[in-house]
């Protein structure tokens, strides 16, 4: 994610949620030394479809937002971001992942679930506007071993 990229992030943000981020918040978000924003693009650079933000630690990663334009919604653009995700996990450094899910976000729920993420624990009145809970989502990767 480039600085050309804000103004269409921020006009998904708008479109897909219902308190989208604001440009300061996105900004101070990407301004972390570990946070990182990544998009998709359709065809031509121009086109943002998608776009995620993660945080990376030492031995996980969380993600801190994840969304796709409502066209492209169900046609594995979140797959894509989310398996480039996965590709950064590995069995000696960062094993698992997070996300924090408001509870009324039934699409994002079913989205993760289908990628083998499970709910560990629901944060009471997580979001001011409207004392919301969240579950919070992990994912561990299922490393195999290979026997010498």
């Amino acid at each position: 994610m480039i600085r050309d990229d804000f103004a269409r992030v921020l006009e998904l943000e708008k479109q897909i949620f219902e308190f989208p981020w604001s440009e300061d918040e996105l900004l101070s978000c990407l301004k972390m030394t570990r946070v990182i924003g990544m998009v998709i693009s359709y065809q031509s650079i121009d086109q943002v479809i998608g776009y995620m933000v993660y945080e990376l630690n030492k031995d996980h990663i969380v993600i801190l937002n994840l969304a796709v334009e409502s066209d492209f919604q169900r046609r594995n653009v979140g797959s894509q971001l989310l398996k480039r995700l996965m590709e950064k996990l590995s069995f000696h450094k960062r094993s698992r992942m997070t996300v924090t899910v408001r509870e009324s976000n039934l699409s994002a729920q079913m989205f993760f679930s289908a990628h083998d993420f499970r709910a560990t624990s629901i944060i009471k009145k997580s979001y001011e506007e409207n004392d919301e809970d969240a579950y919070v989502m992990q994912y561990t990767e299922p490393f195999t071993r290979v026997s010498q």
